[in-house]
């Protein structure tokens, strides 16, 4: 009995078709649950963000509105934050224990507590509590060193917190930096093109590059979102924390005080020492700004290839980043001295970062170039 070529092709087809279907449901099923990952961990995010966001303009908007959130360099006024009220069972050291001065405003607080709102007692009161429980343990530590040590402990804290939530916009900008010589190419080329279509071929060009190099154009607005409710809660912790009002850091400046008015109201006492605060504080910030971007284009392949049609373009982007330095130098200069040294070993924090992640990157490139160098020679080509 001969064998029906016919049926025997129309059963391999069937089983062909069959195992080919349950392939294509697995596969449809596995995208399935990737969309439900991808879109279920862009709603958390969006909740994070949010959140963030949303504690941030709070803060913003009760400080500027609520009368007690006042602070003061007068110990025993303002809005402060100590131990105990009652001296009876307070720490026995009028530097931590809550004492009113006897004239002007004065809200204490000594628990924990909602009557101030939410900014404060979900953020601002837990970190303002380490601080000032770790400045009783050093309180006879000489020149401020316990102030001085208590912020760095603040900021490690507040980085372990925030590092997953930064790290991606971090190695985001750090990508945006190595590719802004290409980016820079595509807006000059469509310079002055005011058509649809142009517009839309530029905007094709950058997401394929982005795309490419893996790069979320956002993540810097992401890492904007998270900074700010971080500024707002040290710059309340530093004002009104009772123990800081007392703290002079080498007996030249204090944490509480501004350095623009000490300059202008009391030069020859005690203003003069800030411009030498100012000398230090300024220029590390502006380092932590410029390092990283010198890393990136050190490490930009593409760097050579920045031609003369895009200098302009790059002209403006390095325009944005010098005024948004000038902003943060004003910041410094405004702001209480406290908020001003904690930049300052925040932008250490920073530097000694970006120098990490380059060193990584450069190892990561030194093996890939290796491996292919090895495998040329392996094949016989040198």
């Amino acid at each position: 009995m001969g064998i029906d070529n016919k049926k025997l092709a129309e059963r391999m087809r069937t089983a062909t078709s069959f195992f080919a279907g349950a392939a294509s449901a697995t596969s449809s099923k596995k995208d399935k649950i990737n969309r439900a990952k991808k879109l279920t961990i862009r709603i958390l995010k969006a909740v994070i963000y949010l959140f963030f966001l949303g504690i941030g303009l709070y803060g913003c908007f009760q400080n500027m509105t609520d009368h007690w959130t006042v602070h003061s360099t007068t110990v025993g006024n303002g809005y402060e934050i100590g131990f105990h009220i009652d001296p009876a069972v307070g720490a026995q050291d009028i530097r931590f224990d809550l004492v009113y001065a006897g004239s002007g405003a004065w809200y204490p607080m000594d628990s924990f507590s909602f009557d101030y709102g939410p900014f404060y007692a979900l953020f601002v009161w837990p970190i303002a509590q380490i601080l000032l429980h770790f400045m009783y343990a050093t309180r006879d530590w000489p020149v401020g060193l316990n102030a001085i040590l208590g912020l760095i402990i603040i900021l490690l804290i507040i980085r372990l917190i925030t590092i997953l939530i930064t790290a991606r916009a971090t190695i985001h900008g750090e990508r945006m930096s190595e590719i802004q010589g290409k980016v820079a190419e595509i807006n000059a080329k469509y310079k002055g093109a005011k058509d649809v279509l142009s517009q839309q071929k530029r905007r094709i060009e950058l997401k394929e590059i982005y795309a490419k190099n893996n790069i979320n154009q956002f993540a810097p607005f992401e890492s904007m979102i998270i900074t700010l409710p971080i500024f707002l809660i040290i710059y309340r912790v530093v004002t009104i924390l009772r123990p800081l009002k007392f703290i002079t850091i080498f007996n030249a400046w204090d944490l509480t005080a501004t350095p623009v008015s000490e300059i202008f109201s009391n030069f020859t006492s005690t203003g003069w020492p800030y411009i030498f605060f100012l000398l230090i504080i300024i220029p590390v910030q502006i380092l932590s700004q410029k390092i990283p971007q010198w890393l990136a284009r050190k490490r930009s392949r593409a760097a050579t290839t920045v031609g003369a049609k895009n200098q302009q373009q790059l002209k403006k982007t390095r325009m944005t980043q010098n005024i948004i330095m000038i902003v943060l130098a004003i910041i410094v200069a405004i702001s209480a001295s406290g908020i001003g040294l904690y930049w300052f070993f925040n932008a250490i924090f920073t530097i000694i970062q970006s120098v990490i992640i380059h060193k990584i990157i450069m190892k990561k490139r030194a093996n890939s170039n290796t491996k292919i160098e090895s495998k040329l020679s392996r094949l016989g080509i040198n």
